[in-house]
Protein backbone atom coordinates (compact mmCIF):
# COMPACT_ATOMS: atom_id res chain seq x y z
CA UNK A 1 0.00 0.00 0.00
CA UNK A 2 0.99 3.14 -1.13
CA UNK A 3 2.15 5.95 1.66
CA UNK A 4 2.63 9.61 1.85
CA UNK A 5 5.75 10.82 3.86
CA UNK A 6 6.92 14.27 4.41
CA UNK A 7 10.56 14.47 3.70
CA UNK A 8 13.18 17.58 2.95
CA UNK A 9 15.10 18.52 -0.20
CA UNK A 10 18.45 17.32 -0.11
CA UNK A 11 19.35 20.08 -2.22
CA UNK A 12 17.45 23.45 -1.30
CA UNK A 13 15.81 22.26 1.79
CA UNK A 14 12.05 22.48 1.56
CA UNK A 15 9.85 20.30 2.17
CA UNK A 16 8.60 17.60 0.06
CA UNK A 17 5.49 15.52 0.11
CA UNK A 18 6.72 11.66 -0.69
CA UNK A 19 4.98 9.03 -1.74
CA UNK A 20 6.34 5.98 -0.81
CA UNK A 21 5.93 2.08 -1.92
CA UNK A 22 6.93 -0.41 0.49
CA UNK A 23 7.74 -3.35 -1.93
CA UNK A 24 9.70 -0.30 -3.87
CA UNK A 25 11.25 2.34 -1.87
CA UNK A 26 12.76 5.39 -3.11
CA UNK A 27 16.50 5.01 -1.22
CA UNK A 28 16.98 8.27 0.85
CA UNK A 29 20.85 9.15 0.80
CA UNK A 30 22.47 12.47 2.11
CA UNK A 31 25.12 14.32 0.77
CA UNK A 32 27.67 13.22 2.67
CA UNK A 33 26.96 9.19 1.98
CA UNK A 34 26.88 10.33 -2.29
CA UNK A 35 29.94 11.66 -1.63
CA UNK A 36 31.61 8.80 -0.42
CA UNK A 37 29.82 6.49 -2.70
CA UNK A 38 31.20 8.43 -5.47
CA UNK A 39 34.13 7.87 -7.37
CA UNK A 40 37.07 10.54 -6.90
CA UNK A 41 36.70 11.83 -10.68
CA UNK A 42 32.83 12.46 -10.29
CA UNK A 43 33.77 14.49 -7.10
CA UNK A 44 36.13 16.55 -9.05
CA UNK A 45 34.30 16.89 -12.08
CA UNK A 46 30.59 17.16 -11.49
CA UNK A 47 31.00 18.52 -8.33
CA UNK A 48 28.03 18.17 -5.06
CA UNK A 49 25.70 20.49 -7.56
CA UNK A 50 25.52 17.85 -10.11
CA UNK A 51 24.62 15.26 -8.04
CA UNK A 52 21.54 13.25 -7.53
CA UNK A 53 20.22 12.72 -4.08
CA UNK A 54 16.88 11.69 -3.11
CA UNK A 55 14.98 13.18 -1.96
CA UNK A 56 14.67 16.50 -4.39
CA UNK A 57 12.11 19.34 -5.32
CA UNK A 58 11.45 19.79 -9.12
CA UNK A 59 13.44 22.71 -9.06
CA UNK A 60 16.32 21.77 -7.79
CA UNK A 61 15.97 18.55 -10.14
CA UNK A 62 15.67 20.93 -13.08
CA UNK A 63 18.74 22.46 -11.91
CA UNK A 64 20.57 19.49 -12.53
CA UNK A 65 19.07 18.32 -15.07
CA UNK A 66 20.52 21.61 -17.10
CA UNK A 67 23.95 20.98 -15.13
CA UNK A 68 23.71 17.59 -16.42
CA UNK A 69 23.04 19.01 -20.06
CA UNK A 70 25.64 21.55 -19.65
CA UNK A 71 28.58 18.83 -18.69
CA UNK A 72 27.15 16.49 -21.24
CA UNK A 73 27.81 19.64 -24.05
CA UNK A 74 30.94 20.35 -22.21
CA UNK A 75 32.10 16.61 -22.79
CA UNK A 76 30.60 16.41 -26.11
CA UNK A 77 32.80 20.00 -27.11
CA UNK A 78 36.03 18.62 -25.56
CA UNK A 79 35.22 15.20 -27.08
CA UNK A 80 34.92 16.97 -30.50
CA UNK A 81 38.28 19.23 -30.01
CA UNK A 82 40.01 15.05 -29.41
CA UNK A 83 38.36 13.94 -31.93
CA UNK A 84 39.11 17.10 -34.50
CA UNK A 85 42.94 17.11 -32.95
CA UNK A 86 43.71 13.13 -33.34
CA UNK A 87 42.14 13.55 -37.01
CA UNK A 88 44.45 16.58 -37.85
CA UNK A 89 47.72 14.17 -36.22
CA UNK A 90 46.24 11.13 -38.59
CA UNK A 91 46.16 13.34 -41.11
CA UNK A 92 49.91 15.16 -40.61
CA UNK A 93 50.91 11.69 -40.07
CA UNK A 94 49.05 10.45 -43.74
CA UNK A 95 50.68 13.71 -45.24
CA UNK A 96 54.28 12.11 -43.43
CA UNK A 97 54.06 8.46 -44.64
CA UNK A 98 52.70 10.06 -48.40
CA UNK A 99 55.94 12.28 -48.00
CA UNK A 100 58.72 9.33 -46.97
CA UNK A 101 56.62 7.24 -49.57
CA UNK A 102 57.74 9.90 -52.40
CA UNK A 103 61.00 10.63 -51.05
CA UNK A 104 60.97 6.54 -51.12
CA UNK A 105 59.51 6.36 -54.75
CA UNK A 106 61.70 9.28 -55.79
CA UNK A 107 65.13 7.60 -54.34
CA UNK A 108 64.33 4.56 -55.75
CA UNK A 109 63.44 5.97 -58.89
CA UNK A 110 66.79 7.80 -58.93
CA UNK A 111 68.38 4.58 -58.56
CA UNK A 112 67.12 2.62 -61.10
CA UNK A 113 68.07 6.15 -63.54
CA UNK A 114 71.24 4.90 -61.97
CA UNK A 115 71.29 1.55 -62.59
CA UNK A 116 69.74 1.78 -65.87
CA UNK A 117 72.48 4.26 -67.15
CA UNK A 118 74.63 1.17 -65.69
CA UNK A 119 72.99 -0.87 -67.97
CA UNK A 120 73.14 0.89 -70.76
CA UNK A 121 76.67 1.45 -70.58
CA UNK A 122 77.45 -2.30 -70.02
CA UNK A 123 74.91 -3.24 -73.31
CA UNK A 124 77.04 -0.48 -75.49
CA UNK A 125 80.01 -2.03 -74.07
CA UNK A 126 78.35 -5.57 -74.83
CA UNK A 127 77.49 -4.52 -78.14
CA UNK A 128 81.09 -3.34 -79.23
CA UNK A 129 82.53 -6.76 -78.28
CA UNK A 130 79.61 -8.70 -79.70
CA UNK A 131 80.88 -6.71 -83.32
CA UNK A 132 84.92 -7.41 -82.73
CA UNK A 133 83.59 -11.07 -81.81
CA UNK A 134 81.62 -10.94 -84.98
CA UNK A 135 84.71 -9.45 -87.05
CA UNK A 136 86.32 -12.28 -85.16
CA UNK A 137 84.50 -14.82 -85.82
CA UNK A 138 84.11 -13.72 -89.91
CA UNK A 139 88.08 -14.31 -90.00
CA UNK A 140 88.31 -17.31 -88.41
CA UNK A 141 85.12 -18.99 -90.42
CA UNK A 142 87.37 -17.69 -93.49
CA UNK A 143 90.61 -19.14 -92.28
CA UNK A 144 88.57 -22.31 -91.35
CA UNK A 145 87.08 -22.14 -94.94
CA UNK A 146 90.88 -21.84 -96.69
CA UNK A 147 92.16 -24.59 -93.98
CA UNK A 148 89.17 -26.82 -95.14
CA UNK A 149 90.01 -25.96 -99.04
CA UNK A 150 93.91 -26.94 -97.95
CA UNK A 151 92.75 -29.74 -96.51
CA UNK A 152 90.67 -31.14 -99.14
CA UNK A 153 93.66 -30.38 -101.94
CA UNK A 154 96.08 -32.19 -99.59
CA UNK A 155 93.47 -35.12 -99.08
CA UNK A 156 93.58 -35.11 -103.17
CA UNK A 157 97.32 -34.76 -103.13
CA UNK A 158 97.85 -37.68 -100.93
CA UNK A 159 95.32 -39.50 -103.25
CA UNK A 160 97.38 -39.45 -106.39
CA UNK A 161 100.32 -39.86 -104.29
CA UNK A 162 99.05 -43.10 -102.77
CA UNK A 163 97.58 -44.04 -106.47
CA UNK A 164 101.34 -43.34 -108.07
CA UNK A 165 102.56 -45.23 -105.36
CA UNK A 166 100.72 -47.95 -106.05
CA UNK A 167 101.58 -47.82 -109.89
CA UNK A 168 105.28 -47.49 -108.73
CA UNK A 169 104.81 -50.89 -106.27
CA UNK A 170 102.96 -52.82 -108.89
CA UNK A 171 106.04 -51.89 -111.49
CA UNK A 172 108.49 -52.40 -108.53
CA UNK A 173 106.73 -56.23 -108.36
CA UNK A 174 107.21 -56.52 -112.25
CA UNK A 175 110.56 -55.83 -112.48
CA UNK A 176 111.49 -58.00 -109.11
CA UNK A 177 109.55 -60.35 -111.03
CA UNK A 178 111.54 -59.83 -114.70
CA UNK A 179 114.50 -59.75 -112.39
CA UNK A 180 114.33 -63.03 -110.97
CA UNK A 181 113.09 -64.63 -113.87
CA UNK A 182 116.36 -63.05 -115.49
CA UNK A 183 118.59 -64.19 -112.86
CA UNK A 184 117.16 -67.59 -113.36
CA UNK A 185 117.68 -67.44 -116.86
CA UNK A 186 121.26 -66.35 -116.36
CA UNK A 187 122.17 -68.76 -113.80
CA UNK A 188 120.70 -71.44 -116.15
CA UNK A 189 122.66 -69.88 -119.11
CA UNK A 190 125.74 -69.78 -117.04
CA UNK A 191 125.70 -73.63 -116.51
CA UNK A 192 125.26 -74.19 -120.61
CA UNK A 193 128.53 -74.93 -122.30
CA UNK A 194 127.85 -74.47 -125.89
CA UNK A 195 131.30 -76.14 -127.11
CA UNK A 196 131.21 -78.76 -124.62
CA UNK A 197 127.56 -79.33 -125.62
CA UNK A 198 128.51 -79.52 -129.26
CA UNK A 199 131.62 -80.88 -129.25
CA UNK A 200 131.72 -83.78 -126.39
CA UNK A 201 134.95 -85.11 -125.24
CA UNK A 202 135.97 -88.20 -123.91
CA UNK A 203 138.60 -90.40 -122.73
CA UNK A 204 137.11 -93.61 -122.40
CA UNK A 205 140.18 -95.35 -122.99
CA UNK A 206 144.37 -94.45 -124.26
CA UNK A 207 142.60 -92.32 -127.25
CA UNK A 208 140.11 -89.31 -126.58
CA UNK A 209 137.41 -88.84 -128.01
CA UNK A 210 135.06 -86.11 -129.90
CA UNK A 211 131.25 -86.67 -130.00
CA UNK A 212 132.32 -90.17 -129.67
CA UNK A 213 135.19 -89.81 -133.02
CA UNK A 214 138.79 -90.62 -131.54
CA UNK A 215 141.00 -88.65 -133.05
CA UNK A 216 145.25 -88.63 -131.67
CA UNK A 217 147.74 -91.49 -132.91
CA UNK A 218 149.48 -93.97 -130.93
CA UNK A 219 152.91 -94.93 -131.84
CA UNK A 220 152.24 -98.34 -131.29
CA UNK A 221 149.13 -98.57 -133.45
CA UNK A 222 146.86 -97.52 -135.48
CA UNK A 223 144.03 -95.19 -134.27
CA UNK A 224 140.52 -95.42 -136.30
CA UNK A 225 137.68 -92.77 -135.88
CA UNK A 226 135.68 -95.35 -134.58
Amino acid sequence: MIQDEVGTCQDCGKKLRIRNDPNNPIPILTKDQLLHDSPSSAKSKAGTSDLLVYPVCLECLDHMIAGVEQSIKSGEKVFNEYSDSINNINKEIENLINSLKTQEVEKHLAKSSVQEEELKRDLEKLEGETKEYEVELAKVNKEAAELEESEQKYWEKISELESRLLETEEENGKVKNALAYFSQEYQRLAGINVISDNFKITCPERVAAINGFRLGRLQTEDVTLV
